[in-house]
């Protein structure tokens, strides 16, 4: 059932390794467990090209700014990948950050008396304006890519978070609020009092490590500006180059919170093209967007068999697209992942569908909505870009199945048969299960109390080798009321499947459900599923 796939070249992939995965490759840092704190900036000016770490592109091939195509926000900026340098005229100057934070860190009673101890310690920040999509920070007026140290306090920081700090954050504030985040989606990190050249920052939160304490957070930033090289606007062609469908649909209106039923937020990225590609412009089909990180074993497993599900669904008539949004690595998911990079994981997968670097789009608006979200993530959409179903975790049944379930199928695996004739068996393992063992005509298997109201068609997934044969569909027995018939054809080996439908008729209400082996040439009729339509 499985073709064979290319092994990916990691190492050209990412510099970064292969990382322990949390929660299916998962965020490194608890929101909960995030603190904020406070510093003093000073302020600086200075020529950054393209590609220098300190500017708006990120070292790991990703980058962070650029200009927003107009039909999203007009005010902001997006990011631009792989462009070359502009003239000198289009340096623009971008607001900076440079300072210190500090946290004092106060345990309560019962946990000085298991062993915490009050504690301090201070980060250092150097931060440049940046530009992302709306959905990374909608409250806020600017945001920050910040170079962060660890000055003072290392056990201190270990002591309750377990780990070394992070080196990059995003900071961010507007309407007198405080945002930040490393790993996780920016999340509301304390209050901001701001005028033209400073802001201060404060902040009470506690930690439960699983030690409890109370940190307060207190800090001072004075902002300047640097001269940087303006970015290429994003704005998706009048075609796409690799090939994409495009559904203009009306100007994004909407907001980037993400919930059952609402609208899919819209979002524009980079293709392995080296074009701006909306999200919008994919509608009209089923779409599954999945986040995923170059180094996220989980995430490579779904990208191998992607093409097998989506051709399974294609063999009951749903068209499924898939759009993998993909950073550099766990480490760099605050960075989109470069056209090299995108263009390497989609030849190596095969992969028809669309690989685009990830803006963030992911760890905020599906990271927002649902706290914890590990990598992969993914929504999925209806046709119209109706939200169906958020889901983390790896494997390809939880989207089969909220597919078929929105399309008003109900899929029943062959060898979850409740009785059946002697020698009928469950062939294969894990997901790759089929009932076999058919040698003989009137050989059956019953299948309890299944809801026939409004079912109008029966399909099956079905292998044969060289012999052919029917499976009729009765109702209550094996010799109850016949309501269809399925014809089986020699699919010339039996790991090569057909898919096989009769209508259905006489069958409403609930009933258990017979399969019965009849007229069968020699032994036939291996089955992978069945599913009931409306």
């Amino acid at each position: 059932m499985w073709g064979v796939v290319a092994r990916m070249n990691w190492g050209k992939l990412s510099a970064a390794g292969c990382l322990a995965c949390l929660t299916a490759c998962g965020s490194e840092e608890p929101g909960a467990a995030l603190a904020t704190g406070g510093g003093a900036m000073i302020t600086g000016i200075s020529a950054q090209a393209p590609d220098s770490p300190s500017s708006s592109q990120s070292s790991t091939g990703g980058a962070t700014s650029g200009l927003v195509a107009a039909y999203m926000r007009p005010s902001e900026r997006d990011t631009g990948l792989d462009v070359g340098r502009p003239s000198p005229k289009d340096l623009e100057a971008r607001s900076t950050l440079e300072g210190e934070a500090t946290w004092v860190v106060s345990p309560d009673a019962a946990s000085l008396a298991a062993g915490a101890s009050a504690c301090s310690f201070t980060r250092t920040y150097k931060g440049v304006e940046i530009h992302p999509g709306p959905w990374v920070c909608p409250e806020c007026e600017v945001v920050y890519r910040a170079e962060a140290t660890l000055v003072s306090g290392l056990s201190c920081y270990l002591q309750w978070f377990g780990r070394f700090p992070p080196s990059i954050e995003l900071l961010g504030y507007g309407k007198g609020a405080w945002y930040r985040a490393s790993h996780s989606p920016m999340f509301l990190q304390g209050t901001a009092q701001a005028d033209t050249s400073s802001v201060r920052w404060n902040n009470q939160t506690q930690f439960e490590t699983p030690f409890i304490a109370t940190a307060e957070v207190n800090g001072t930033f004075v902002a300047g500006h640097e001269l940087a090289w303006e970015d290429a606007p994003l704005v998706p062609p009048a075609k796409y180059a690799c090939g994409w469908p495009k559904a203009d649909p009306p100007a994004y209106t909407g907001d980037y919170s993400l919930a059952v039923g609402k609208q899919l937020p819209d979002g524009i990225f980079k293709d392995a093209c080296g074009e701006a590609v909306r999200l919008h412009d994919l509608a009209g089909t089923y779409l599954l967007v999945e986040m995923a990180a170059v180094d996220c074993p989980a995430c490579r497993s779904m990208s191998e068999y992607q093409e097998w599900w989506v051709g399974e669904l294609a063999s009951i008539g749903i068209k499924l697209r898939v759009v993998t949004l993909l950073a550099p690595s766990l480490a760099g998911r605050l960075d989109a992942a470069g056209t090299e990079v995108l263009k390497l994981w989609s030849s190596t997968f095969q992969l028809n569908d669309p690989v685009l670097g990830d803006r963030m789009w992911g760890l905020n608006v599906i990271g927002r909505a649902y706290p914890g979200s590990g990598y992969p993530s993914w929504v999925l959409a209806s046709p119209a870009l109706d939200v169906i179903e958020v889901h983390s975790g790896n494997g390809w049944l939880p989207v089969m199945d909220a597919v078929q379930g929105h399309a008003g199928l109900q899929r029943i695996e062959a060898e979850s048969f409740v009785e059946s004739s002697p020698g009928l068996f469950a062939l294969g393992g894990g997901s790759y299960r089929k009932l076999g063992g058919v040698l003989t005509s009137d050989a059956w298997a019953s299948y309890g109390e299944l809801d026939f109201t409004g079912v109008t068609k029966v399909s099956a997934r079905v292998t044969s080798q060289k012999n052919t044969g029917d499976i009729e569909l009765r109702l209550d027995s094996a010799t109850g009321p016949l309501v269809g018939t399925l014809h089986v054809p020699a699919t010339g080996a039996w790991e090569t499947y057909a898919t096989v439908d009769t209508s259905l008729t006489g069958a409403t209400g609930l009933h258990k459900l017979y399969l019965v082996w009849t007229r069968q040439t020699g032994p036939f009729g291996d089955i992978d599923y069945f599913l009931l339509s409306k």
